[in-house]
């Protein structure tokens, strides 16, 4: 990321707050990182040592929201990960190249689609 970051770094016009042209650096590298992934099967997974989810053994529901947000397309699941960390939708909007009222009506569906989920 630093990396991606470090060579983007000229093309920031400044037209966005830099936080949200992290955010979008970032997120563009992973969708990038998923699709390069997904052409090349043969590559082994990144295995990490560490349980970043052992916290939800105490709470249930927790770990069913992160197994549901789990089967979302990427882009609707940076979405709610994004409204998830309280940003405002116009930083939304903005990061992921979205009109706000875009923002809103996904939100409203991505909800019904985690409700609509069976674990």
């Amino acid at each position: 990321m630093l990396i991606r970051l470090w060579q983007g770094l000229e093309g920031f016009e400044g037209r966005s707050s830099a936080k949200t042209w992290v955010y979008r650096v970032a997120l563009n590298t992973c969708v990038t990182l998923d699709k390069r992934n997904r052409r090349r099967p043969d590559c082994m997974p990144l295995e990490m040592d560490i349980d970043l989810f052992a916290a939800e053994e105490a709470c249930p529901a927790a770990s069913r929201l992160h197994k549901r947000i789990a089967k979302l397309h990427p882009f609707d699941r940076a979405l709610i990960l994004l409204w998830l960390e309280d940003l405002p939708y116009d930083e939304i909007a903005a990061i992921l190249g979205i009109t706000v009222d875009n923002v809103s009506v996904r939100l409203v569906r991505i909800r019904e689609k985690l409700k609509s989920f069976t674990d």
